[in-house]
């Protein structure tokens, strides 16, 4: 209950100091007018401009300032943090996003009693990967926030040797695998101080992220009372889950909390609660799934992985049966959602994985010297892992006629069209489609899909 009181007295709260919003989100403050940037800040209710405070840039990939700020706001009461969220998004130059990122916390440290020694950086997805590295290329960033995705470089973070990293990762996303081998690293264990999975492919709840920014901020030296208050609040919030009826989460929050706060508090409630999870049935049927499904999916892993370089590198193309059959059981499984909720998730991150991985296959090879098989194989194998990818549509149509194997051209441009692709000018300027695209063929298809062909 207390994280839930918590929840709704700072939802209520609000008050001014020094023409300062103070205990409310102010969702867009001017950082530069010329370029359209700006931020949406939120003022722990505490806050008083002759002290200084810790201070969370947040860079969302959807720019949505105000609604990541107002997840923080539990996160700033607790710890007496100012929070920052961005109306924009980083450049994808990493020295550009880096100036960006220096221009913001000068102007805003001017502005507000910000502590120059406690900042922290935040993202999720895309943002989670330049803020980590920013980080890592900075001298003056406390730690690390990330979501669903994070850059950790061994020679970089020697040198930086006191920086803070927490990861909390989605279970159904792509990085899944990635996170969970960086929070096993043992060359990684001192600069990871939390590691959590979560039920949702956005930014995790409130009390996620009030306990991520609690295992950046708490030290020795943090008093006893404070660190108390930080450990009620943690307990708080897991029972909030097994509430919710998410037990496997529920669980892992709570039984993460004895390495989080060892020796520094009575685990009596702590091991109560743990007790009483585990001798729910819904948690023993949960836990039994997972257990099942974890085994098939580490092997179905070592597959993707070893037969994706092997394919590509020889174009198996009698392989891709394979390919298109495990990704119609995965398909599969991810349908009988209400179900076997394990087998569900399981099914979406080894999904999502094979599509990224893929990806970057097809990255890779393009810096390489490819073959004409090595492109046609994995740009097929990119439409069978993705069926509304219209670029590998686009690229094994190009790459079908210019090898004249025109009736996998023509079956490869339906195959766009039934996934939606509306483009009609675009359809007439395939590169080497310029023989067949004169032709009856492939207009009668395209007419049959959009009402319309040029010939």
């Amino acid at each position: 209950m207390r994280y839930l009181y918590l929840l709704f007295f700072v939802s209520i709260t609000s008050y001014a100091q020094s023409s300062l919003s103070i205990g409310s989100i102010e969702p867009k403050i001017v950082l530069d007018a010329s370029k359209n940037q700006t931020f949406a800040l939120y003022l722990p209710r505490e806050y008083n401009e002759s002290k200084s405070y810790p201070v969370v840039f947040v860079f969302d990939n959807k720019a949505r300032g105000a609604s990541v700020v107002q997840r923080y706001t539990i996160a700033s009461e607790l710890t007496n943090t100012i929070i920052i969220g961005v109306n924009y998004t980083l450049n994808d130059t990493l020295t550009v996003a880096l100036k960006q990122v220096n221009k913001l916390i000068d102007v805003t440290a001017e502005k507000y009693a910000i502590d120059r020694s406690k900042i922290i950086l935040s993202g999720i997805d895309e943002g989670a990967l330049v803020a980590s590295s920013i980080a890592q290329l900075s001298s003056n960033i406390y730690g690390v926030l990330a979501v669903n995705d994070i850059y950790l470089d061994k020679p970089l973070l020697k040198k930086q040797n006191t920086i803070k990293f927490t990861i909390f990762s989605s279970d159904e996303g792509s990085n899944f695998y990635k996170l969970r081998a960086y929070s096993k690293d043992y060359t990684f264990k001192k600069y990871i101080v939390g590691y959590q999975t979560y039920s949702q492919n956005d930014w995790p709840d409130a009390g996620y992220l009030s306990a991520g920014l609690v295992d950046l901020l708490i030290e020795s030296s943090t008093p006893d009372n404070e660190v108390q208050n930080f450990y009620e609040n943690d307990l708080a919030f897991g029972t909030y889950l097994y509430r919710k009826q998410l037990h496997l989460y529920a669980y892992d929050f709570i039984n993460n909390l004895k390495d989080k706060y060892k020796k520094r508090v009575d685990f009596s409630a702590q091991k109560e609660m743990l007790k009483k999870i585990r001798a729910n049935a819904i948690y023993k049927s949960e836990r039994s799934q997972y257990n099942i499904f974890k085994y098939e999916e580490a092997v179905l892993l070592e597959d993707f992985q070893y037969y994706l370089f092997e394919d590509t590198k020889n174009s198996y193309f009698d392989n891709l049966g394979w390919w298109g059959s495990q990704m119609d059981d995965i398909d599969s499984k991810i349908e009988i959602s209400d179900k076997i909720v394990q087998a569900s998730k399981s099914a979406k991150r080894l999904k999502a994985y094979v599509q990224s991985l893929v990806e970057q296959q097809y990255i890779i090879l393009q810096t390489q010297d490819p073959s004409l098989d090595q492109l046609l194989f994995i740009n097929v194998l990119r439409t069978l892992v993705d069926p509304v990818n219209y670029d590998a549509f686009i690229q094994t149509i190009s790459l079908s006629a210019q090898e004249r194997d025109y009736k996998a051209a023509y079956f490869y441009l339906e195959e766009l069209l039934k996934a939606g692709y509306t483009d009609y000018e675009a359809l007439y300027d395939i590169p080497h489609t310029i023989t067949i695209r004169v032709g009856e063929t492939y207009n009668e298809i395209i007419a049959a899909y959009l009402g319309k062909s040029k010939f």
